[in-house]
């Protein structure tokens, strides 16, 4: 809403007063009135004021069709700027896409939201937003028509004053009262029409829908995986082309019958108008015939073409107003669903998180605790509480997504994973070994048995205060066009150009280069440099090595070790020569969980605990509950050992122009 949304209607509902009302009138006046005077007086100066009338009525026409100008002129080039509204609303879905956890994205698929983002967004826009200033144009229309009508009624009523017959039951009041009653019920047996067929239009224009949005879908994984189809045999080209073509042609029925059930819809006015205009020649050419022989009634010649132009205006406008309800009822399906994608809850970690604070802690325990002056302490505290997961926390798919992932389902016994180091978990089912980091990291929730989610007071995973966790993507990750070169999206995470540029030198890959040209390889280093730039208190990673070329593998290991054991960004910018300013007090305890099954852990990574996994799961119903005390330090026997150096002669070389350093001295240094 603002000037241009008032000025559109305004211009909207202008057009129908010089079409309808103003032309209508004067029609009237100059074949009844001035036409009939001149006819019937041989004054001189009636007849020149009957010209003057005349030229009056002209002049008020071309006023008309002037502001009729103006309304037009106004309405289209403000309304026209609905392709900002458009993108207003997929603004807000892309927003919401954009900041919602990943298992929130199991609600609805990626292609849901791309054709939500197309389609429904241009639906809503086109179809809802300018149906609106339309249904006030017909409104405005169809009062002028009653009006006139009613107006002309009073005309004959005032001229057959005089005459000799002034019964009320009289030729001309029963001609005049049939006029208005045409006018009267040629609007609600429209508008029933469009009532009566409404759930055939809604059945219609849903299937259409759905079965447009799984084409879509289809096509949408085709195109975006274009560079994985060399992997594809001619044979599997052709049965994927056969699959898609199966759903092009279930849609293409379908949209035949949702255009034809529309426009069968629109044309039931059509002839509820029709009938009717045929009814009003019959009648109008019966009562001129007997105004002009006989002179019964009142039907004057331009009465009679005042109707004539009033019943097609109806029928009109009564047209355009069953098609505002057909649009809206389109516009509505897809209304829902944008709405169902907006409303959706989003961010529920964060939000449980706030909840509480604001229940057991309070905005004072928290504020005191970034106050705290002993930098020690505090981080000891970190380390000695750890990430405990409670006895039975499990995890199980909710049966409403309807996306599928790459979790599995699992039941945990109770233990704790010891911040401060780099901890390697190991098993042998990998999907179970992303699920046990996914509820570290709350890329996934705990639920219950039947996979419902669990409330904010039941026990699951706790996590120490103020520490921020990130998992490393399963699958490396790109952004596309938003930026021209992978510096430009590495300024994404706020850290400082040069840094940026210190950091993707040190690891070897080429800056000027587009994520989308990056192999896999080059893709996950990629993706470490960039955890790494966001500095999480604790990062959990599924195979960070695994597609790293052999060439990248030890600096990357080495600047994972740099990171964790020497106190995280600030450590890592200070050894490239890009010393960070300090703001706010941070701890400076940084922690690395790898999972790797046992066997695939690359011989050169190190790791200060082991934890197997395996002994931590769920086995059944005669689990021993009294052995539920255990923690992931009692598998190798020590609860904390401080980062060290992998190995006594490993040696990092970051950077261009920087000498060789001993990562012992780097990690104890600090």
């Amino acid at each position: 809403r603002g000037d241009k949304w008032r000025k559109t209607m305004i211009g909207m509902c202008w057009l129908p007063v010089h079409s309808v009302f103003i032309s209508t009138i004067v029609q009237k006046v100059l074949v009844d009135h001035v036409v009939k005077g001149i006819q019937s007086t041989t004054n001189y100066a009636d007849i020149v004021w009957f010209y003057t009338e005349s030229v009056i009525l002209i002049i008020v026409q071309l006023i008309s069709l002037g502001l009729n100008r103006w309304a037009d002129v106004v309405q289209t080039r403000n309304r026209g700027r609905t392709g900002g509204i458009r993108q207003v609303h997929r603004m807000e879905l892309l927003r919401k896409f954009m900041h919602m956890e990943h298992s929130e994205h199991w609600l609805a698929s990626d292609a849901s939201w791309l054709y939500a983002l197309i389609y429904d967004a241009d639906v809503v826009t086109g179809k809802a937003y300018f149906s609106v200033f339309e249904l006030f144009q017909s409104i405005t229309a169809l009062l002028l028509s009653l009006v006139l009508a009613i107006g002309l009624a009073f005309w004959a009523w005032s001229q057959n004053r005089g005459s000799s017959d002034t019964r009320i039951a009289s030729p001309g009041t029963w001609q005049s009262i049939a006029s208005i009653l045409g006018v009267v019920i040629i609007i609600p047996l429209g508008l029933l029409g469009v009532w009566f067929r409404r759930k055939l239009m809604w059945a219609a224009v849903i299937a259409r829908k759905d079965l447009e949005c799984a084409w879509f879908k289809s096509c949408t994984w085709i195109i975006t995986h274009w560079r994985q189809l060399y992997g594809l045999s001619g044979q599997e080209k052709v049965a994927l082309e056969k699959r898609v073509l199966k759903q092009n042609n279930a849609f293409i029925p379908a949209h035949w019958d949702a255009r034809d059930t529309m426009n069968d819809t629109a044309w039931v006015t059509h002839w509820i108008q029709g009938v009717a205009y045929c009814f009003m020649l019959i009648f109008g050419l019966f009562a001129l015939c007997e105004y002009s022989r006989f002179g019964i009634g009142a039907m004057e010649v331009g009465t009679y073409y005042a109707l004539c132009k009033i019943y097609l205006s109806v029928g009109k406008y009564v047209g355009r107003l069953s098609g505002v309800f057909v649009d809206m009822q389109q516009a509505v399906v897809s209304l829902r669903e944008i709405a169902a994608l907006n409303n959706q809850v989003d961010q529920r970690s964060q939000r449980r998180e706030a909840r509480r604070w604001a229940a057991r802690i309070g905005s004072r325990c928290k504020a005191s605790l970034l106050r705290h002056d002993s930098s020690n302490s505090l981080e000891r505290n970190f380390c000695a509480q750890g990430i405990t997961i409670a006895h039975g926390t499990c995890f199980v798919r909710p049966m409403e997504h309807k996306v599928g992932h790459t979790f599995a389902e699992l039941k945990l016994r109770a233990c704790t994973i010891p911040l401060g180091c780099i901890v390697h978990v190991s098993l042998g089912n990998e999907k179970v070994l992303r699920s046990f980091l996914g509820l570290i990291s709350q890329v996934i929730h705990p639920t219950d048995e039947m996979g419902q989610e669990l409330p904010d007071d039941a026990e699951g995973v706790s996590i120490p205060n103020c520490l921020k966790v990130n998992m490393l993507p399963v699958g490396s990750v790109g952004m596309g066009n938003t930026a021209p070169s992978l510096l430009d999206q590495l300024e994404f995470t706020g850290a400082p150009k040069d840094l940026c540029h210190a950091l993707a030198e040190a690891v070897g890959l080429e800056l000027h280069r587009e994520t989308a040209s990056l192999g896999m390889g080059s893709m996950q280093v990629f993706s470490i440099i960039r955890a790494i730039l966001v500095d999480p208190d604790v990062l959990c990673a599924f195979r960070p090595l695994a597609f790293v070329p052999m060439d990248m593998r030890m600096s990357v290991h080495m600047l994972l070790r740099l990171w964790q054991g020497g106190g995280g960004l600030p450590r890592v910018a200070e050894f490239l020569g890009c010393p960070l300013k300090q703001g706010i007090y941070r701890t400076s305890t940084r922690s690395l969980i790898i999972g790797n099954p046992e066997q695939d852990l690359w011989g050169g990574f190190k790791t200060d605990v082991h934890l197997d996994l395996a002994r931590y799961l769920w086995k059944g119903a005669d689990l021993d509950r009294s052995s539920m005390g255990s923690t992931a330090s009692s598998v190798e026997g020590s609860p904390y050992r401080p980062s060290g150096s992998p190995t006594s002669t490993a040696k990092l070389r970051l950077g261009r122009g920087l000498q060789d350093r001993n990562i012992q001295d780097i990690c104890c240094g600090s």
